[in-house]
């Protein structure tokens, strides 16, 4: 067993089609990175109430590029899928953190847009149930939603992982185990959460990817 995508047998598949329109709802995204050129989307920084999602922290852009950096152009890395539309949605600060109301605007917001896909590389202890019912309305309309497990090595895990709407993704080390403080990544200060309602397990560690 290893612990990769194997995404280059996928793209012999297809490699993310234009049509379908991925959501990052994050710290924002590089708007004008190239790997991302004739795909990005105009979106909405619920943070600072306007227009320009831009990237003040670098995460947003570092998960937008796993998924979508633009493949086969010479540059960089590519992503999964480099095929895919990208709608920004900025509902975390400069250093990472935000707030339900945020959250729960970003996804009315992306569904509103016509989002196929949700992806959400953050969470909380918060059972907020205005977050919940931006969830549940996302779900009815069939747009694909994604949360991350969280970071704290705990036994339980975050919303809005936790909600069943949800697809849950744990990260794993590149030992193919759960990535946690002893792991063979190295990185000593945190652990994927674990427990039940994951839904799936995927590289967490050491990925290559874009930036500011």
């Amino acid at each position: 067993w290893d612990c990769d995508p194997d995404a280059n047998q996928a793209w012999d598949i297809q490699t993310g089609s234009f049509s379908v329109v991925l959501a990052v709802l994050d710290t924002g995204i590089d708007l004008g990175h190239p790997e991302f050129a004739g795909r990005m989307l105009s979106g909405w920084d619920f943070v600072n109430e306007d227009g320009n999602p831009s990237d003040d922290h670098g995460h947003g852009t570092s998960c937008a590029g796993i998924a979508a950096a633009r493949g086969n152009n010479g540059i960089g890395v590519a992503g999964v899928a480099w095929g895919v539309r990208i709608l920004p949605v900025k509902v975390l600060n400069s250093v990472n953190s935000g707030n339900n109301t945020d959250l729960a605007g970003g996804i009315v917001y992306a569904t509103d847009f016509g989002a196929d896909i949700i992806s959400m590389s953050l969470g909380s202890s918060s059972n907020a149930q205005l977050v919940y019912d931006a969830v549940r309305s996302a779900f009815n309309l069939d747009c694909t939603i994604f949360a991350a497990t969280g970071n704290a090595n705990a036994n339980v895990i975050d919303y809005p992982a936790r909600w069943s709407e949800v697809i849950a993704v744990g990260a794993l080390s590149p030992c193919n185990e759960r990535k946690n403080p002893s792991s063979c990544d190295g990185e000593g200060g945190w652990g994927s959460n674990y427990g039940s309602n994951i839904d799936l397990m995927a590289p967490g560690v050491r990925i290559h990817t874009t930036d500011i």
